[in-house]
């Protein structure tokens, strides 16, 4: 009897010792859960940290940029109202300035760096240089075919055109294979176009009580270009915000998509901008010299007038642009085009502010769903598994 007690204590001594064996592995199993879900969101707070630093800098710089842009195009008193031998001017100057900071970085991290750490240089490609000389077309088409547009149809259609960019970078995105596009972000663009189309819409005296309700009181000023709408403007603007999606789209795909040890992936943000603005910059030309011949006959007096404009703009449009590409290459092309949607908020609020700009009740209503649309949309992303983040000179971003 005493043996068989002896035994089967034994016995019951190597089930608790199971039982706790296997309780420590799940309780192992728990702790490293729980810290794959802290890494996951301290990667995602990081993201959306730096995300929302680049856009506040974007919108402040996209606030100048309109701002100056507007006097000096106005057809009415602006200084040189030609607006592509202006990019294509403005351009010039960005790649100086993209030059210039370039260098200044440059210096700052090699007195940062160790004596003896030599930076890995690799040399870029003629098909890399390439990808980038044609992104640079490809926005000098874009801004074109937008400008052009706007003397073939309205300039409310024009933005309601726009308004729709989400939906065509969700469709390029599915087409691209850059992300997963789920229902809820689906809603999300419906909530940006919806809120993109009632904030332009045509608001006068003859507009339905549904259009008037959303409208509220307006000024009776009506529009003369309401009825210059002509297919070939529909073409010219549908051209452009399709050339702009397939435009990011490629650009999420060189700075994510590329082998890591091409020289493209290697490069700062900023280096990037003397290969991309080139390509803009002959578009422009080009565009300037069609439909702008005696712009070319004004630019000599009108130059020192230029001159302070130019330094201000073109550095804002660096900055911005510089910010557009860091969103990209740490999110996606989709995130861009929705944040683009939604600074027309800080643009607004900077007219009302420096040029006492009236805003009506359906451009309200219009910024209220872009901002619940850009906030679905990104509660959306949130299920996306992150990508791997770095600090920003060691990711090239600066």
């Amino acid at each position: 009897m005493e043996a068989l007690a002896t035994d089967n204590g034994a016995q019951c001594s190597g089930s608790d010792a199971t039982a706790c064996s296997s309780a420590a592995d799940a309780c192992s199993l728990t702790r490293v859960a729980t810290a794959d879900r802290q890494v996951l969101l301290r990667g995602a707070l990081s993201v959306a940290s730096k995300v929302l630093g680049l856009a506040i800098l974007w919108w402040s710089a996209a606030v100048v940029v309109t701002l100056q842009i507007k006097e000096v195009l106005n057809e009415h008193g602006g200084i040189f109202p030609h607006t592509f031998l202006f990019t294509c001017l403005l351009n010039m100057a960005v790649v100086a300035w993209s030059l210039l900071l370039t260098g200044v970085l440059h210096l700052v991290k090699r007195f940062a760096a160790a004596p003896n750490n030599t930076p890995d240089r690799r040399s870029l490609q003629w098909q890399e240089a390439g990808f980038l000389l044609f992104l640079g077309v490809m926005q000098g088409l874009e801004l074109g075919l937008a400008n052009k547009s706007l003397s073939l149809v309205s300039v409310t259609l024009n933005r309601m055109i726009m308004a729709c960019c989400v939906v065509f970078q969700l469709l390029t995105a599915i087409c691209w294979r850059l992300e997963g596009i789920t229902m809820l972000k689906w809603l999300a663009a419906g909530l940006l176009v919806f809120g993109g189309i009632t904030e332009n819409l045509p608001c006068t005296p003859h507009s339905s009580i549904f259009v008037a309700t959303l409208c509220g009181p307006h000024d009776e000023v009506p529009n003369k270009s309401d009825s210059e709408n002509t297919f070939s403007g529909w073409v010219f603007v549908v051209a452009s915000v399709l050339i702009s999606a397939n435009r990011w789209a490629l650009t999420q795909h060189i700075f994510q998509r590329f082998p890591t040890t091409s020289a493209v992936r290697n490069m700062t943000k900023m280096q990037t901008l003397p290969y991309i603005s080139p390509g803009t910059t002959l578009v422009c030309l080009v565009l300037a010299g069609i439909f702008e011949s005696d712009a070319f006959a004004q630019l000599q007096a009108a130059a020192w007038d230029l001159a302070v404009p130019m330094i201000v703009v073109s550095a804002s449009i660096t900055i911005l642009t510089v910010c557009e590409l860091l969103i990209v290459d740490l999110t996606a092309a989709t995130v861009m085009v929705i944040l683009s949607v939604v600074h027309n908020i800080p643009i607004m609020l900077g007219g009302v502010l420096i040029n006492d700009d009236r805003v009506y009740r359906n451009q309200l209503l219009g910024f209220a769903l872009c901002t619940v649309g850009a906030t679905v949309y990104f509660a959306a992303r949130m299920h996306d598994a992150p990508r791997p983040t770095m600090g920003l000179f060691k990711t090239g971003m600066l």
